[in-house]
C-alpha cells in the first residue's frame, strides 16, 4: 500500500487541510510563513484530537528549541542537514 503526501506552504494552510483531510503524520519545519513550528504544533493540538504525530525539522537547532518542540508535544525532533 502507498502513501499519499500533501504538500502546504505555510502553517495557515496545513491546518485549512487537516481540517478536510486525516493524516498519519505531519512533518513541519521549524522557520515558516506566518507561523513557526512550535506555534504550528500548539494549534494543531488545540484543534484536532486526535492528531497525528508531529516530527519538527530545523537547520537552527539547539537543545533549547528540541526541548521546546517536545513540550509542545511533538514525537521528534530533526536536525537539518541530514542524511
Amino acid at each position: 500500500a502507498g502513501h499519499t503526501v500533501s504538500v502546504a506552504a505555510s502553517a495557515k494552510e496545513a491546518l485549512a487541510q487537516m481540517e478536510s483531510q486525516s493524516f498519519a503524520l505531519i512533518l513541519t519545519d521549524y522557520m515558516m510563513p506566518e507561523m513557526d513550528g512550535i506555534a504550528f504544533l500548539e494549534a494543531a493540538r488545540q484543534r484536532f484530537s486526535p492528531w497525528p504525530p508531529v516530527v519538527i525539522m530545523t537547520a537552527f537547532g539547539s537543545t533549547e528549541l528540541a526541548i521546546a518542540a517536545m513540550r509542545a508535544g511533538a514525537s521528534d525532533y530533526i536536525a537539518k542537514p541530514f542524511s
